[in-house]
């Protein structure tokens, strides 16, 4: 398995995410049929207005970079806070490996260094959502431990 260090997010890296991740995130919310396409974008950027109102010096939000310890190089990104339901769990808002490199254990070497990073700063546990059709990201998940504690589910009338 790759090793995996973080570095914090930057304004700069911020907005780099965001102008994918509430595209992906809206798309997400389509899929799951939590919104139609009409307001899923207005949706999205509601949300990440609400839980970053000082970007990446949101009090109690942590915005990583996930990079390769060898190379140094962007494998993906790590946002994670105290959960709502219970601050002493951390919760996942967002892990997303970088496209070109899925596949090749990155995720698992950033779940495993989150949980240290978690644990290093007083959580307890740690918890995260995953999309009902994103089987690869469950099935890692589970393979870490992680068990199903609520399950949504939807029918348009």
């Amino acid at each position: 398995m790759p090793e995996v260090r973080f570095r914090p997010m930057t304004s700069d890296d911020l907005a780099a995410y965001l102008a994918w991740s509430i595209d992906d995130y809206a798309a997400a919310m389509v899929r799951a049929g939590r919104v139609d396409e009409a307001g899923a974008k207005d949706l999205a950027v509601t949300s990440f207005e609400r839980l970053l109102p000082e970007g990446v010096d949101t009090p109690g939000q942590t915005l990583l970079i996930v990079e390769g310890a060898a190379s140094g190089e962007r494998v993906g990104i790590l946002w994670f806070g105290p959960s709502g339901d219970d601050p002493s769990r951390a919760w996942i808002y967002d892990i997303t490996i970088d496209e070109d490199r899925r596949g090749q254990g990155w995720g698992r070497a950033a779940m495993a260094a989150f949980e240290d990073e978690a644990r290093a700063r007083g959580f307890a546990g740690a918890g995260l959502n995953v999309h009902g059709d994103n089987d690869v990201a469950r099935r890692l998940y589970e393979a870490m431990g992680y068990t199903e504690t609520a399950r949504q589910m939807a029918k348009s009338l």
